[in-house]
């Protein structure tokens, strides 16, 4: 599993993280920025998943930074704020 620090450095340094726990507080994981969550499942793998309408292009965006820093992770479903 990749660190917090991998995962700021694959998606921007200047993007906001945040626990999800003050949001969603049974799960693992962090709120990225405005329209991103990454949660971390049992098996430490990663979830992404965007909010409701954010734009296919933004999503595609940080989908290849993940790709290119080899950071495994699986599709999740959009979320309503």
């Amino acid at each position: 599993m990749a660190a917090e620090q991998d995962l700021r450095r694959a998606l921007g340094g200047s993007i906001f993280f945040r626990d999800i726990r003050g949001v969603e507080p049974t799960k693992k994981g962090w709120i990225v920025g405005e329209s991103m969550r990454i949660y971390i499942d049992d098996q430490g793998g990663y979830t992404l998943c965007f909010l409701r309408g954010t734009e296919e292009k933004t999503k595609k965006s940080y989908r290849e930074k993940l790709d290119q820093a080899r950071i495994p992770y699986k599709a999740g479903p959009d979320f309503s704020s």
